[in-house]
């Protein structure tokens, strides 16, 4: 496909207004798939993407031609006056874990000692809920082993981050995705090689995962695991059927299984608006699509359809940002698509190459608008 089509960027003003355009302006975080990694970051206003310079990760994710390694990259955004915005990005090939603070500009910068090494294969990542410790996966087969560090962080100050130890999540075989409750009470996980997923018990002090799950329910090469922190309900990847599946997930940690809805490609990573409105899957391979769904009562999920099919690279990863945007990597292709999810679908809003120097990336990403980053006052401002 040229450049001419692909590079095409719809103005977000003929969606939502050149006025909401402006007040919604988001930062794009991308890893590059690459040997070094960085860390691209982008300035969306609705219209184009700016790019600030890259950050070195400190490791490597070495996709490239050969396809991508599975580096993720999540964002947690402060909530209340005082606290800090943080995000962190796997490196598989080098195994290890870059934890950066955020700026009210959407810049990263590492925090003391990062990245920090993890005892295997560094992929799946989890924000505990309230951003004071992030879990990490350790291997791709095998025993679902998982790294927990415990990240403390105020506004201006930098974080400290403590390895808390690992633990093994018995029944979970290649560990594929992991996902905290939205209660923060529980750590679940979907286990690609077992067929199965399940939610272990967080203890309060050492934010460590238990050993041992609630329950388990048989699901077919299970990945793609999510969970929205706005509503609890949950979402699974079923690329052996070309589904996704909705489930629920109570506080004592226990799922249930609600109903199925077909995926355009076999569905890899999945993310959900933080509304808990709309989810979207990605696909790895044979098609470039990505899925659109509604999340309903009881969190029964609906598909939306797909975007259209595209030339180039891959789209495993997908994120939103609070203007229910869903911002699509296309490894492979150096490209970030961007869609505006609608009841009706999604809308194509612009195509944009990065600025990173080889063709590999985006590989992992996230997105929020730049207004969540920016420092709120303890008191109202008359």
């Amino acid at each position: 496909m040229g450049a001419k089509r692909w590079l095409t960027v719809v103005v977000l003003g003929m969606i939502a207004g050149p006025t909401t355009a402006r007040a919604q302006t988001a930062v794009v975080w991308a890893g590059a798939n690459d040997a070094p990694n960085t860390l691209i970051t982008g300035v969306w206003d609705g219209a184009r993407m700016t790019f600030l310079p890259e950050v070195e990760s400190g490791g490597e994710s070495p996709g490239g031609d050969r396809g991508f390694t599975e580096s993720q990259v999540r964002a947690y955004v402060g909530r209340g006056p005082g606290e800090c915005s943080l995000l962190a990005q796997t490196n598989v090939a080098s195994g290890n874990l870059a934890i950066y603070t955020l700026d009210d500009a959407g810049r990263a910068t590492h925090v003391a000692g990062s990245p920090f090494p993890i005892a295997g294969q560094a992929a799946a990542i989890a924000w505990a809920r309230d951003g004071q410790a992030i879990y990490v996966s350790r291997a791709f087969a095998g025993p679902a082993v998982v790294a927990t560090f415990r990240v403390g962080c105020v506004r201006g100050q930098p974080a400290a981050v403590g390895d808390a130890g690992s633990v093994t999540l018995s029944s979970i075989e290649s560990l594929r995705d992991l996902d905290v409750t939205a209660s923060g009470s529980h750590l679940c996980a979907s286990g690609l090689g077992s067929h199965n997923v399940g939610c272990f018990a967080i203890d309060p002090t050492t934010r460590v995962p238990s050993a041992t799950p609630t329950n388990t329910l048989t699901v077919p090469s299970a990945r793609g695991l999510r969970i929205s922190g706005a509503t609890g309900c949950g979402l699974l990847g079923l690329p052996q059927s070309n589904q996704v599946s909705g489930f629920t997930v109570d506080r004592s940690g226990l799922l249930s299984l609600t109903n199925t809805a077909p995926s355009a490609a076999p569905p890899f990573h999945g993310a959900f608006s933080p509304d808990g409105a709309f989810a979207a899957y990605g696909s790895s391979c044979c098609r470039r699509e990505v899925a659109l769904y509604a999340m309903g009562r009881g969190c029964q999920v609906q598909s939306l359809g797909s975007t259209d099919r595209v030339d180039g690279g891959g789209a495993p990863y997908v994120a939103f940002d609070a203007a229910n945007r869903l911002y699509v990597a296309d490894y492979g292709a150096n490209r970030i698509r961007v869609f505006q999810a609608t009841s009706a679908g999604a809308v194509p809003v612009g195509a944009v190459v990065t600025t990173h120097a080889r063709p590999n990336p985006p590989i992992g990403i996230d997105a929020a608008l730049l207004s969540a980053l920016a420092d709120r006052p303890a008191t109202p401002v008359p």
